[in-house]
């Protein structure tokens, strides 16, 4: 068994069971070793569960920069950003942790952490095409306002809603973002 294959089994027990439902035991029932193993390769549950998270979330975002390219038009940019982004994290139950209170907390202080020391790419791949779509539409100021406040709302939403929430108003804030975006655009 090496580490590889024990995140392999972690991630198996964790999209099967969740965050709260999972514990050491269960994953290396899964993994085929016994508990004591399991602390050769991570300290804790938490542990291997944020490597799982990082997996998941940077595979998301290598995705979505592969998707996004060089795409020109700042709506439908920011429409498949969050269209890829609600798909992605529905359908992944360790992404979808992020809306749930036993570690969503947790994960929302590490990457607020990261954006904070400028130590998260994707951060800055999107503020740079953001930059360059703003730049290309000779937005004024008070426009390029509108649209930083808008993604700061985006954030403050992200970082509060529920599991449930997420699933029922996601569709509703795409839609609002869309309409929003079209407003800054015309005025």
């Amino acid at each position: 068994m090496d580490q590889e294959q024990l995140l392999e089994a972690a991630r198996t027990t964790f999209s099967h069971l969740g965050y709260k439902q999972t514990n050491v035991a269960k994953i290396t029932q899964t993994a085929g070793i016994a508990t004591g193993s399991f602390y050769k390769f991570f300290p804790s549950k938490e542990a291997i569960f944020l490597k799982l998270f990082d997996q998941e979330n940077e595979a998301l975002r290598t995705n979505l920069i592969k998707k996004l390219g060089q795409e020109a038009d700042l709506v439908h940019g920011t429409d498949l950003i969050l269209s890829v982004i609600f798909e992605r994290v529905r359908a992944n139950k360790i992404l979808l942790e992020w809306y749930k209170p036993a570690i969503g907390a947790k994960l929302h202080a590490i990457y607020a952490k990261r954006i904070a020391n400028d130590n998260y790419f994707f951060m800055t791949f999107t503020t740079e095409w953001l930059a360059a779509r703003i730049s290309e539409l000779n937005l004024t100021a008070q426009q390029q306002e509108q649209i930083h406040e808008l993604l700061a709302f985006i954030e403050v939403i992200d970082n509060h809603l529920t599991v449930a929430e997420f699933e029922t108003h996601s569709k509703t804030l795409k839609a609002m973002v869309r309409a929003q975006l079209q407003a800054i655009l015309a005025s």
